[in-house]
């Protein structure tokens, strides 16, 4: 079983986030606002990889359905799969 640690943060602009870091170094964040099911990708370190995702990459259960069909052929898949079903989770029982 995947034990992701799930992390709090708030953003420059008043954005509320959980989070959870990649293998790759890679941030996969969602909105800890009720009704935000918006999810985000990039570095850290390097803000500009969030530049066009101001909407997010997609939402929470679009991304998980995407993302569960392609675990057995793709591992990132598998590994993407598990930490936003971690996030999902932890946003879940802050509701």
């Amino acid at each position: 079983m995947d034990k992701r640690v799930v992390e709090e943060q708030d953003g420059p602009r008043g954005g509320e986030y959980y989070f959870t870091d990649l293998d790759d170094g890679r941030r996969l964040s969602v909105s800890r606002k009720h009704g935000d099911e918006r999810v985000w990708l990039g570095y850290p370190e390097a803000p500009e990889t969030y530049t066009h995702q101001r909407g997010g990459i997609g939402n929470i259960d679009k991304l998980l359905d995407e993302w569960r069909a392609r675990i057995a052929l793709d591992a990132e898949a598998a590994e993407m799969y598990a930490a936003l079903a971690a996030l999902a989770a932890r946003k879940e029982r802050r509701s």
